[in-house]
Parts: C-alpha cells; sequence; structure tokens
C-alpha cells in the first residue's frame, strides 16, 4: 500500500503543482469577471457524474481488489457499452435543452457530460484494479494539457477568456476520453459483448446508483456553500470565494493521494480496530499539518494577487478543516464502501446537508459578509466527524482526539489572526508537531518503526 500511496502522491504532487498555476497564475491573468465565468461552469461540471447513475461507482465495488487482465471480457464490454448508452441519452437531453433555451453554459455542461463521466470512471476503475501507474499517469496528464494549452492561448492572444478555457478543458477531455475507449476497444476486440441490460449489470447498477447517490449528496454538500455565495451575493464575491476554495482544493490532492490506495488495502484485509484508530491518529496529524499551507496562500496572496485580498478571510477558515476532512474522506468514506453501509453512508450525508443548509440560512442573515458561510462549512464537517464515528466498531474519537483537536483550532487560528505569513508559519509549524508529538508519540514511533523495516526487507 506505501508503494501505491507514493505513486499517487507523486502525481498528486505534480497536479498540486499545476494547481497552484491554476490557483494564483490564472486568477492573475484572467479578469474577475472572466474567472467569475469559468468557475461558474466547474461549479455546475462538479454535478455531472450523478448522470452516469452509478454505474462506475459500482464497478469500483465490484472490481475491488481485482487483477485487470484477469476480468471477465464478456461483462466488462458490455458495462461499458451500457455506460456510454447512459451518457449518449443524457447528453441528447442537454443538447435538447440548449436548443430550447439558447443558454451557452447549458451547452458547455452537455459537451462535458460525455468526456467528464469517461474519465472519470477509469479513474475510479484504475484505483479499483490496483493500476495505481496508470491513475497517476492520467491524474497528471490531464490537468497538464488543459494547463499548457490554456497558457498558450493566453502568450498568443494576450488574454484568456472563461469561455475559451472552458473550451479548452471540453477538448483535453474529449481527446484522453478518445485514447481510453481505444484501449478499451483493444482490450475486448473479438469479444462477444453480454447484454447491456443483463440482470448482473442492473445488479451492479443498483449498487453503484445507492452509492452515486451518496457521493452527489457529498459534492452538493462541498459545494452548497459556493451556491449560497453565488445566490446570495454579487459576481465579485462569488470569485472571492471561489478563489478561496481552489486553495483548499490543491491542499486536498493530498488527502485524496492517501485515500485512494486505502480502499483497495480496506477491502482486502480484516481490519483490526487499533489499525483503524492508528489511521485516524496519523491523518488527524497530517490534517493539522496541513494548515501551514495558510502561511504559504496568505504570503502569496499579500505580495502577489492584491486583487484577491478578499479571499484570505475564506482561506483562513476552510484550512481549519484539514483534521476532520483527512479522516473523512480516508477512513469513513472508505468504510461505508468497504463494509456496505450504503443506506447509512448516504443518511449521514444527507443529514449533514440539511444541517450545513440551516447554518449557511443562518449565517447569512446573521453576517454580512460571505465568512459566515465558511464558518457555517467549517462546523458542518466537525459535526460530521464526530456523528458518523458511530457507525464503526473499527473506530473511536477518544478523549486524547478530542484534546487534540481543541489544541489543534487555537493553535490555528491564534497563528492566522495574530501573525504574518512567515512568522505565523514557523510558530504554527513548532507548536503543532510539539503538540502532536506530546498527544500521539506512541502512534509516531509505531509508523517509523514499521516503515523502516519494509525498506530493510528491501
Amino acid at each position: 500500500m506505501l508503494g501505491n500511496i507514493i505513486k499517487v502522491l507523486f502525481s498528486n504532487f505534480w497536479v498540486a503543482i499545476l494547481g497552484l498555476i491554476n490557483g494564483f497564475v490564472f486568477p492573475k491573468i484572467m479578469s474577475i469577471n472572466e474567472y467569475g465565468i469559468f468557475q461558474t461552469y466547474s461549479l455546475y461540471l462538479s454535478y455531472v457524474g450523478i448522470l452516469s447513475l452509478g454505474l462506475p461507482t459500482g464497478m469500483f465495488i465490484v472490481y475491488g481488489g481485482c487483477d485487470y487482465k484477469s476480468i471477465n471480457k464478456n461483462q466488462y464490454k458490455s458495462e461499458i457499452r451500457l455506460l456510454v448508452t447512459i451518457l449518449m441519452l443524457f447528453t441528447g437531453i442537454g443538447i435538447l435543452t440548449y436548443i430550447i433555451t439558447g443558454r451557452r453554459m447549458i451547452l458547455f455542461i452537455t459537451l462535458s457530460i460525455f468526456p467528464y463521466c469517461i474519465v472519470g470512471s477509469y479513474q475510479a476503475l484504475y484505483q479499483s484494479w490496483n493500476r495505481f501507474k496508470d491513475y497517476s499517469l492520467l491524474n497528471a496528464v490531464l490537468p497538464t494539457l488543459i494547463c499548457i494549452l490554456s497558457l498558450g492561448i493566453y502568450f498568443l492572444t494576450g488574454q484568456l477568456l472563461g469561455s475559451v478555457r472552458i473550451i479548452v478543458n471540453i477538448g483535453i477531455y474529449a481527446f484522453i476520453t478518445l485514447i481510453l475507449l481505444s484501449e478499451y476497444s483493444s482490450f475486448t476486440k473479438n469479444i462477444k459483448s453480454m447484454p447491456i441490460f443483463s440482470t448482473k449489470n442492473i445488479d451492479t447498477l443498483k449498487v453503484g446508483f445507492l452509492i452515486c447517490i451518496g457521493n452527489f449528496a457529498c459534492v452538493v454538500l462541498n459545494s452548497i456553500d459556493k451556491q449560497f455565495v453565488k445566490i446570495f451575493y454579487n459576481n465579485f464575491d462569488f470569485a472571492m470565494y471561489s478563489f478561496g476554495i481552489s486553495m483548499l482544493t490543491i491542499m486536498n490532492l493530498f488527502i485524496s493521494a492517501i485515500a485512494q490506495p486505502l480502499y483497495p488495502k480496506l477491502a482486502n484485509s480484516n481490519t483490526v480496530k487499533s489499525m483503524c484508530n492508528e489511521m485516524k491518529e496519523m491523518l488527524f496529524m497530517f490534517g493539522s499539518l496541513s494548515g501551514c499551507a495558510y502561511f504559504a496562500c496568505s504570503f502569496i496572496v499579500v505580495n502577489f494577487l492584491h486583487k484577491y485580498l478578499k479571499s484570505l478571510d475564506i482561506i483562513s477558515i476552510y484550512f481549519a478543516i484539514f483534521p476532520a476532512l483527512a479522516v473523512i474522506t480516508c477512513l469513513y468514506v472508505n468504510l461505508y464502501k468497504t463494509t456496505r453501509q450504503t443506506k447509512k453512508y448516504i443518511q449521514s450525508i444527507i443529514l449533514m446537508l440539511i444541517i450545513v443548509i440551516i447554518l449557511n440560512s443562518i449565517a447569512i442573515k446573521v453576517y454580512r459578509g460571505f465568512q459566515g458561510v465558511a464558518f457555517a462549512t467549517l462546523i458542518t464537517y466537525y459535526i460530521w466527524l464526530f456523528y458518523s464515528c458511530k457507525d464503526f466498531i473499527e473506530l473511536s474519537i477518544e478523549r486524547k482526539d478530542i484534546i487534540f483537536l481543541v489544541l489543534f483550532l487555537t493553535l490555528y487560528f491564534f497563528s492566522t489572526r495574530l501573525f504574518g505569513s512567515i512568522m505565523g508559519f514557523f510558530v504554527y509549524i513548532v507548536l503543532d508537531l510539539m503538540i502532536s508529538t506530546l498527544i500521539y508519540g506512541k502512534t509516531i514511533v509505531l509508523y517509523c518503526t514499521n516503515i523502516k523495516a519494509k525498506f530493510l526487507k528491501r
């Protein structure tokens, strides 16, 4: 598992570098209005995944831990054909909607449905098949091509419109989709497909659809704050808020690097309680250490991106989410899937969605600015952390965990409010490492010993 984490981590590290370009360079070279247009597209694009009806998710679960070369090609061919049929159906509906409404954003989203869902499907399948080398390559190449082409257009024309950047995004996704489907065709060449509406495919759809509903609710949960800002505030505020969220997305890549290889590990082993609790403690520490990223963002914005200075109010709040986000993403979501607690997964997300809508509504009434919306989301994630813990006998939030989180939040907000970027970074990282060592010292020693033993065996 460590090797897979390292592969994905290196891939995500490169994606994070590209994310820095997307996060800092593009806002610099684009006007705030054009940046807001692209962020609107990104917001609506995040909802497109549900149009696959959960088939890729069902395949992800069914193929979990399987070897790619040994899968049933007849069945696999029918599943991909069914997926293509579903996506083409929704693409047709989208085109009809565009013809009726004439809204350009609907056309952009419609053209994105097929390539976006195909690429997302293979990102999930590569993880399920333990093909992390291919996953890492796909994960890195896609944003690299988008970034290079977008920058190339800017240097050639002297400007980068939001609509142009959207077209580049669609074009690169379509190009990658052709490559993926070409691999699929070669792999299943001369293989007779099973009926696409077979009982097995319907069962896969059923399994995946429930998880897909949960994932969609999770996407809505992650983006509902942006929806509130989009509806209740102006385009400038939406651009500021979106810029702040984009910084969170960059850091979330490193959390994903841990979460993705964990699924096959949890799916193929009888995970003991101590193992999950040790992972939880390491994730808490990793999440707290991720808070250092605020000071880097602050330094860059203050010195190079003055027009996004207001976004620091959002970033300083959101980056306190990392310990909770790391445990939820890496452990809770994976454990819900591996233990087949689909209904509980959906129930927990829907409950959190209701909570965040209520808290966001209150925040808009109480606060004049959009900072209250960020606080509402932060509070929701910590509620989720404590609420879902009860669903797993493998996990428990102990007294030392509560002490750690209280000390982390106190230190984080103390450091971000009272110090500048450079001084705040050194104060924060020194005290954070002291807190982690004091509370989770045994776990740190255990993990270091295990890693050392693995390297010695090699």
